[in-house]
């Protein structure tokens, strides 16, 4: 792993042209920050020629300043919130250096929108201090930074650690370690929701990254001139425990096969009535968890491929409609011997004032693996559909539905 200056990163950052009344604030953030740089800078893998690189939360801009200085990637960039508009740009001037830097990020809610770019766009993705100003649903951001990555491309994401010894000495004394409202900044300035270490890991596992590197590490100047009762308590902790109570999490993660979204019961409840619509297919083991709705049974494996009953009462799959697409495409598992029709009505999702309506049967043979597919009158008039099954009798199973033309 590569080693950087702290002195010349320094350097570097107090180059940039500041206002007179934000230079005591600027060089004192920069201070602060300066090993988290730098453990930052060194957990990027080196650029390989034509690399391109994501980063989401760009804004204002400082690792963005280091990552050209020290890496070789193009850069793209969003931010993690949307509002009134959708770009921002930044111009940011070095006068000593002879530098001027141009900036421009796309504006996204990245818990809610997919990101602007095609499949595999990017050889990685910086997430840098956002995990833990999202509001609802993380794992709708990491399935987007799965879809952009190439294959084996590389997640950066660091995070504050909840279970650092500064928070563990605030409930010793009986003070809250959540942060203030910021009122006039809205809901996602604040950290809405840190994590500790193993709680990272297993979210990225889950989702189908593979963790190549995790870290704990404090970073704030000056440690050696903490308390000595803290230094004390960190030392006892540790000898107990076996676990780190730095300030930071530093990871970097593959892209592994399939994405899974994944929603682990430390982080989320009620998500069975969750939906969100965010792929114009099914398939269970990567969208169930949030396009399949009420009425279905948990997953299980047939034949080695997972699959989920339809209830005794009905159930409902969700999926995006696909320009140009018509014939919808289902793979089923029937688990009794005899034959049968199962029914079914397609209609629009959220979007009442859309005539779209099918009802029909499809035909279903005996056990195994069952091949159907359904011809639509005009879905691109809605932007997505429900399919209700009318009843499975739990002997039928769902694998998988997408459009084919």
């Amino acid at each position: 792993m590569p080693h950087y200056s702290e002195e010349e990163i320094r350097n570097y950052l107090l180059a940039v042209e500041t206002p007179p009344p934000e230079r005591a604030d600027w060089h004192t953030w920069t201070t602060w920050n300066l090993r988290r740089f730098r453990r930052t800078l060194e957990v990027v893998p080196p650029a390989e020629s034509g690399d391109r690189c994501l980063e989401i939360g760009s804004i204002p801009y400082t690792f963005a300043l280091l990552m050209k200085r020290f890496h070789q990637y193009s850069l793209a960039h969003v931010d993690f919130f949307a509002g009134g508009e959708r770009q921002f740009r930044k111009i940011i001037r070095l006068p000593a250096l002879g530098e001027t830097h141009e900036f421009a990020s796309e504006l996204y809610d990245v818990e809610r929108e997919d990101l602007p770019f095609p499949d595999e766009s990017f050889a990685g993705v910086l997430c840098c201090e956002v995990l833990e100003h999202l509001t609802t649903d993380p794992v709708a951001m990491l399935a987007e930074i799965h879809r952009v990555l190439r294959p084996n491309g590389w997640l950066v994401l660091t995070t504050p650690n909840s279970g650092c010894l500064r928070n563990v000495v605030d409930l010793l004394h009986g003070r809250n370690i959540y942060r203030p409202y910021a009122l006039a900044f809205g809901p996602t300035w604040r950290h809405n929701r840190e994590y500790t270490a193993a709680e990272v890991r297993e979210l990225l596992l889950g989702c189908g990254f593979e963790v190549e590197h995790l870290s704990v590490e404090d970073i704030a100047p000056n440690l050696e001139h903490r308390p000595f009762g803290h230094r004390a308590l960190h030392w006892l902790l540790r000898l107990r425990y076996g676990l780190n109570y730095g300030e930071q999490i530093f990871v970097r993660a593959r892209r592994r096969g399939q994405f899974c979204w994944h929603y682990p019961s430390w982080l989320f409840h009620h998500t069975e009535f969750y939906v969100s619509v965010r792929r114009p297919y099914v398939r269970v083991g990567e969208n169930d968890a949030i396009q399949l709705g009420k009425g279905w049974l948990e997953r299980e494996s047939s034949d080695g491929v997972l699959v989920r009953r339809i209830g005794t009462v009905g159930a409902m799959p969700y999926l995006r409609t696909r320009p140009g697409c018509s014939r919808l495409a289902l793979e089923l598992r029937q688990f009794e011997p005899e034959p049968r029709q199962l029914p079914l009505a397609v209609r629009p999702y959220q979007h009442a004032s859309v005539k779209l309506e099918w009802t029909g049967e499809i035909p279903l043979g005996g056990t195994g693996r069952q091949l159907a597919s359904v011809v639509l009158p005009q879905p691109d008039e809605t932007p997505a559909i429900e399919i209700e099954f009318l009843g499975g009798e739990n002997s039928v199973g769902l694998s998988a539905i997408r459009w084919d033309r």
